[in-house]
């Protein structure tokens, strides 16, 4: 019998692709017996949605990108679509892409429709979006629910953001092994939190979908003068993976700490 696998697709083969193959080789290779395949999309969210929507979201994601990627055709090479038995996509939240886009798209619209269509990883996928992009991985501070970034990024300020979390961050000069992803789990729940300005403990937590947070997202945009709440993609999936043990064991941070936030707490 074949091996099933995991699919765990990301936007781009520069980060995106080292956190989460740093992100699988901590927390699943050597513990499942499926096989674990990490996949550059080389396609922004925005692109992707066009490239669905030309055939009204007919195709089947993994045939699409073996037929739009030779570097994904060659990684899924000997692989049949009926082994594939969970798809995981982490993408940003970077609408900055829209403005060097050959395509015209509402981002409201085709975000929406990617998240109701990707919300079941044993069939078409799970999508999981980064606030404003993959770097939100490591924006944090040691003991604190505050982010290098200050927490809100204002929208035509996302270009810098890279330079924001990576100058004087240990966190982004090294490869993610547990210990660093012990911190950047310990204080997800504390931002959540934040976000949607209501106590969120492991039960509220399993009521909330990507979508939810996408929603409030775009209602803390509308609310802070257009600036982003920093969020990943990562600590989210992984909460939402693993049993509800493991939001005990890593999400240890029960108090907000900080020295100013933006949202007033």
């Amino acid at each position: 019998m074949s091996k099933e696998v995991k699919i765990f697709i990301v936007e781009g083969a520069d980060r995106d692709y080292r956190f989460v193959k740093e992100m699988t080789q901590c927390f699943f290779v050597g513990k499942y017996e499926t096989q674990i395949l990490e996949l550059p999309a080389e396609m922004n969210i925005f692109m992707l949605y066009d490239l669905l929507k030309q055939d009204d979201f007919d195709s089947d994601l993994i045939e699409l990108l073996r037929d739009n990627s030779d570097t994904i055709r060659k990684q899924l090479n000997g692989i049949d679509r009926q082994q594939i038995s969970e798809i995981y996509m982490f993408f940003d939240y970077d609408i900055q892409h829209l403005k060097n886009a050959d395509v015209v798209v509402n981002a409201d619209k085709a975000v929406l429709e990617l998240l109701e269509t990707f919300d079941n990883e044993t069939e078409s996928g799970k999508l999981y979006i980064s606030y404003p992009m993959v770097e939100a991985v490591y924006d944090i501070m040691a003991s604190s629910c505050q982010s290098l970034s200050n927490c809100l990024v204002p929208i035509q300020e996302v270009s810098k953001y890279k330079n924001m979390t990576g100058e004087r961050n240990s966190f982004a000069n090294h490869a993610l092994k547990v210990d660093e992803w012990r911190s950047i789990l310990a204080t997800f729940g504390l931002r959540l939190s934040c976000l949607f300005g209501r106590e969120i403990d492991h039960s509220a937590y399993q009521e909330i979908t990507p979508k939810e947070i996408y929603i409030c997202e775009k209602d803390t945009i509308k609310k802070h003068h257009e600036r982003i709440f920093v969020l990943s993609a990562f600590p989210e999936f992984l909460f939402d993976y693993f049993p509800s043990g493991f939001w005990g064991r890593y999400n240890t941070r029960r108090k907000f700490k900080f020295k100013f936030c933006p949202k007033g707490y």
